[in-house]
């Protein structure tokens, strides 16, 4: 349960070092603002509403012995929170311990002119404050004894493992200095600040620390940036330490007043309420498309159907709160289904907290984790490769066991997204030569848009009947007359129809009437309704009525609403509106129209995860 902070029984010591007198000693002028802004954040009556008195500021050219009496006072008058925060170098001395430095600490003792950090951990336990917070901004380097200080956060984090105790710290780093050019403040100051500051529509009316730690971890590592660390022993990380700014939007209104209700009607199959007016303009868009996403659900004729029209909302209910789409999954009694849902939950939570998404993916089977994880790594490398490539090797490859069969096909189709070097590198470990080739296909299909003479050295002339489709799609890029010619010898065998499918889908993107003609030629009915889908889709950005003619052609009903499912969410970016229409005036399909709506949902809240049509009418 989240609790306030009460104001007149805590303490706040704030030390920060911009200057040292030692010229070895880099000085980090930064660490002036990170001071300032942070004090007064923390005392406004807005926000943290301590009071100016109760929340000292270290003089940045204060001594050992001035610093230590700051931390002494504070911790005996302290009842309820005492919060210390420290910016500046951090020091190991030739133990191993490590020092806090101050204006006046030498480089080549630390033992003798810096903050032993073991002073502040015995500061912690002779406080009688429930909650004892630290917050570390330091850049560990190390430089006392000439080494870094790699792998050293966690016995750091364990030194101060004491009841009612939450530390943070940010992460080792392995630059010259603790700010990027032109900030004002400490890269892991300024963002936490802006976070106090700016409040979150993730958390409550409160920002608790855990809310702080979650926030700051997945930003951070979006960014290519040194990774935070926290502990936090009891319930004191969920301790509110400001008010949240935008705890009165409509997401929170969305979250809890309206959405529990609406979740519940969905799993018993119950009528539920109007969702309530929202503020924000992409969760005003979205809220109409989640309520009667919901509400179809709840009058789905089955529980089979239920079940299935939850596994396409759950994802999207994530983007406004997880706890209520975990909630969903755990309904579900189908082991498979539900693990299925689960990682699909974690790939969009994975958007707002990298971290927790992973932790949710992890939880659950494998078959479904490999997969999940590398949605997850693509999402993130499509902004940062690093990111995506630190998930890959920490995730997805570290666990991988000589001789045990691998799922190359998720792994390597992501990687080509951000990575194609490295996708490459992976294709080539293969074991099997057909599953190589179609991993290079999906290599090729990745970079043919930018990239031809690559993809093109990728494909080979010839290939195993079941490859050729991926071969054909990634072809018809660069060379859709190729790729027809490549896909001809397979006339009268089963690849071939659905390697026209895929031509057609890759000439839909650019030359949609040709696509058209190419469907038109496939003479099994199934394949070619799948092609004149993709073709509808790839129009409805550009020519909405010529994707609803070419819709209507397909021939097969449940077929031309999955099409109309798929065209929705496309209008959705520019008109939500008229997305809303074709829902409601082309789909009579209870599962076609969750599917449309939660999709519709997903691109307002922009979640950047949505099922393509083939694994919907496989959920089927």
């Amino acid at each position: 349960m989240v609790r306030a902070v009460d104001p007149t029984r805590s303490r706040i010591v704030l030390i920060g070092t911009p200057y040292y007198r030692d010229e070895r000693l880099t000085d980090l002028p930064v660490v002036a603002a990170n001071v300032a802004d942070l004090a007064q954040v923390l005392t406004d009556p807005g926000l943290g509403g301590f009071a100016a008195e109760h929340c000292r500021t270290v003089p940045a050219d204060a001594g050992l012995a001035q610093v230590g009496e700051a931390l002494t006072t504070a911790a005996e008058e302290a009842g309820d929170l005492l919060l210390v925060y420290f910016a500046g170098h951090g020091l190991i001395d030739r133990r191993g311990k490590l020092h806090l430095g101050l204006a006046g600490t030498r480089l080549d003792q630390p033992a003798y002119s810096a903050l032993a950090f073991d002073a502040i951990r015995e500061t912690f336990l002779d406080s009688r404050a429930e909650n004892r917070v630290l917050i570390l901004d330091s850049c560990f380097s190390g430089r006392a004894i000439g080494r870094p200080l790699a792998g050293e956060e966690q016995p750091l984090l364990a030194a101060l493992e004491v009841s009612g105790a939450f530390t943070l710290t940010s992460a080792p780093a392995n630059r010259a200095a603790l700010a990027l050019e032109g900030e004002r403040h400490t890269a892991f100051t300024g963002r936490l600040l802006r976070l106090l500051e700016e409040g979150s529509p993730k958390a409550g009316r409160m920002l608790t620390l855990t809310d702080v730690f979650r926030h700051l971890r997945a930003q951070l590592t979006a960014e290519g940036l040194p990774v935070p660390q926290q502990l936090g022993t009891d319930t004191v990380g969920m301790l509110g330490l400001v008010r949240n700014r935008q705890a009165v939007t409509g997401h929170q209104l969305l979250v809890h007043e309206t959405l529990p209700v609406l979740v519940n009607a969905a799993v018993t199959g119950r009528s539920s309420p109007a969702v309530q007016p929202t503020t924000s303009t992409a969760q005003k868009e979205a809220a109409p498309a989640i309520e009667q996403a919901l509400r179809h659900t709840a009058e789905a004729g089955s529980k089979q159907l239920r079940r299935i029209c939850l596994s396409a909302v759950a994802p999207v209910v994530a983007a406004v709160s997880e706890e209520q789409a975990l909630g969903m999954a755990a309904t579900v009694s189908d082991v498979d289904r539900r693990q299925s849902i689960q990682a699909d939950i974690g790939v969009v939570v994975a958007g707002s907290d990298v971290f927790r998404g992973i932790d949710i993916v992890w939880s659950g089977w494998e078959p479904h984790r490999t997969g999940a994880l590398a949605d997850i790594a693509r999402l993130q490398g499509r902004l940062h490769p690093d990111s995506g490539e630190y998930i890959l090797d920490t995730y997805l490859l570290n666990g991988r066991a000589p001789g045990r069969a691998f799922p190359w096909d998720a792994v390597v189709r992501a990687v080509a997204e951000f990575a194609p070097d490295r996708a490459e590198e992976l294709a080539a470990e293969i074991p099997n030569e057909h599953s190589r080739t179609a991993a290079q296909a999906r290599i090729a299909l990745a970079v043919a848009g930018t990239d031809p003479d690559r993809a093109l050295r990728l494909l080979p002339e010839q290939c195993a009947p079941w490859v050729a489709p991926a071969v054909a799609e990634a072809l018809a890029v660069v060379d859709p007359d190729r790729a027809l010619r490549f896909v001809a010898p397979l006339v009268g065998q089963d690849p071939y129809a659905h390697a026209l499918v895929a031509v057609s889908r890759s000439v839909a993107a650019t030359d949609p009437q040709r696509a058209v003609q190419i469907a038109d030629a496939i003479t099994h009915r199934a394949r070619r309704a799948e092609a004149l889908a993709a073709t509808a889709t790839a129009y409805a950005a550009t020519d909405l009525d010529r994707a609803l003619e070419i819709a209507g052609m397909i021939g097969d009903r449940q077929v031309e609403e999955a099409a109309r499912a798929d065209l929705a969410p496309v209008v959705a970016a520019t008109d939500p509106e008229l997305a809303m229409g074709i829902v409601a005036d082309g789909i009579t399909d209870t599962l076609w129209k969750v599917y449309a709506l939660a999709g519709i949902a997903a691109v307002r809240l922009d979640t950047g995860h949505r099922r393509s049509s083939a694994a919907r009418l496989a959920a089927r």
